[in-house]
């Protein structure tokens, strides 16, 4: 998937730059962002005034998992939105956690990346129950609107560092975009926002992808299985993370026989990948066997074809565009008295 941050005055949050983590900001400049962060602190502050005011004090702090299943809200008049109790979860993301809690950004400081994945219902009473004693609350719901109407105008004038164009957690089709919005979180100071896709990248590829030495079996007629090696690039920096898996299909055509043989791996591991300047690559012992009478014969030629894409490293059913390389080699493989020669 793509993992992405933006923050208020468009810096860099280095925690988040080595965890695979695109950098956008927030505005066209720090002056806008800094407007946008003062707008919705205040808006916050005025939903929390109002939310506490009717909150018995033991349910007012993070600790207590204070929550307001977005299904148990009514409409009792055109200015207020109300539930008949609070309520209070065990859920982390909801109910305050520990540094060692973050899905992201580090274990020494506090961030609110442990999201759930989806919003918690009334109904759901293994997450979440009424508050003891039940604690009715209501809130002015103009109040309620400008709070959302300001995370509403932060998210949505994120763009690309350059400025160049928006680029919110809306803006990319996203495999999951209830996922999505779900897993918006940001660090305690209101720095800046985060948030993931579950949409990983789309590979590209360098040239050469070539193959190593084969290995040489077989008697009187000797077979090579030559080690192949693949070069691919990412598109976000989460494709380099080693926790992403791959699929990968090598089509072989015989340029001296016609014939068409297939290969390759799905939910290939990634995390032992070579690195050669931009690109990484992978190795992996093709299961393709090229026949040859003897020792020293060149055994076959392949031309190859190679099919590609990354799989989301938490919903490994997400997958994102495949990549096709190809013709990107030749294999031309002997078999000598000490093993097999490819080149």
């Amino acid at each position: 998937m793509a993992r992405f941050y933006a923050r208020f005055d468009s810096g860099s949050e280095s925690t988040l730059d080595n965890d695979y983590f695109d950098r956008r900001r927030i505005g066209a400049d720090s002056a806008s962002g800094a407007l946008l962060k003062i707008g919705l602190i205040s808006s916050r502050s005025a939903v929390s005034a109002d939310v506490y005011d009717d909150l018995d004090s033991q349910f007012r702090s993070f600790a207590s998992g204070t929550y307001f299943p977005p299904d148990a809200s009514t409409f009792p008049t055109s200015t207020l939105i109300s539930w008949s109790t609070a309520y209070t979860s065990s859920v982390l993301g909801i109910k305050s956690m520990a540094a060692a809690d973050n899905t992201y950004g580090g274990t020494t400081v506090l961030n609110y990346s442990r999201r759930p994945t989806g919003s918690v219902l009334s109904t759901q009473t293994t997450l979440t129950g009424p508050t003891n004693p039940l604690d009715p609350v209501q809130l002015n719901y103009n109040v309620y609107l400008s709070a959302s109407n300001a995370v509403a105008a932060t998210l949505n004038v994120i763009q690309s560092g350059s400025g160049a164009n928006l680029q919110t957690p809306t803006t990319r089709t996203s495999n999951n975009l209830s996922r999505t919005l779900h897993s918006l979180w940001h660090n305690p100071t209101l720095d800046y926002f985060a948030w993931d896709d579950f949409t990983p990248g789309t590979p590209g590829q360098t040239t050469p992808t070539n193959q190593s030495n084969g290995i040489c079996q077989g008697s009187p007629n000797f077979y090579t299985q030559p080690t192949l090696r693949i070069y691919y690039s990412k598109q976000f920096a989460n494709d380099f993370n080693p926790n992403t898996k791959i699929d990968f299909t090598v089509r072989y055509t015989s340029n001296n026989g016609g014939s068409t043989q297939f290969d390759g791996a799905s939910g290939f591991d990634i995390s032992g990948s070579g690195t050669f300047g931009n690109y990484r690559y992978i190795e992996y012992v093709s299961s393709v066997l090229s026949e040859g009478t003897g020792l020293g014969d060149d055994i076959i030629d392949y031309n190859m074809e190679v099919t590609m894409s990354f799989l989301d490293p938490l919903i490994t059913s997400s997958r994102g565009s495949y990549s096709y390389f190809g013709p990107v080699g030749i294999i031309n493989c002997a078999c000598a008295s000490n093993g097999a020669t490819c080149v």
